[in-house]
């Protein structure tokens, strides 16, 4: 039996002594329950979030629930009088709840991933005025 063919190798660290190579392994575990602590974190307060929208003249409220299906609809007074807005209004609420939950979302994953703009690159997927409504509704402008 042959190993691994040459140059995929590793060369293994020498230690100078057995305190050493256990004081690198402890460093390890505690870096590696850092990190599972920060998952564990970001899970838990993905999990049990829901994202609200609402329509661009604010009669309709929507809600989704954490996998993006709307939980709930609720509707101003003023919302059933003009059957011709409403099913635009529904639409706008629920798109809206959409970018606010993306936006949630990527907020959380950048928690976790700090290698590039998480919120960024998902920003720039959702229209311009869905994220800035998104945006004004959870980071209110002084």
């Amino acid at each position: 039996m042959t190993g691994p063919p040459e140059g995929h190798r590793r060369p293994l660290r020498q230690w100078p002594d057995v305190d050493a190579m256990l004081a690198h392994l402890e460093r390890m575990r505690a870096r590696n329950d850092e990190i599972l602590a920060v998952y564990a974190a970001a899970r838990e307060e993905a999990g049990d979030r829901t994202s609200e929208g609402r329509s661009e003249d604010g009669s309709v409220r929507a809600e989704i629930d954490d996998a993006g299906v709307v939980v709930k609809l609720d509707f101003d007074d003023g919302a059933t009088r003009s059957p011709s807005r409403l099913g635009r209004s529904i639409v706008s609420a629920i798109h809206r709840a959409q970018a606010a939950h993306a936006l949630k979302t990527a907020d959380i994953a950048a928690r976790i991933e700090h290698s590039f703009d998480v919120r960024a690159l998902v920003g720039e997927s959702i229209p311009a005025e869905l994220r800035d409504a998104a945006d004004d509704r959870d980071h209110p402008r002084s």
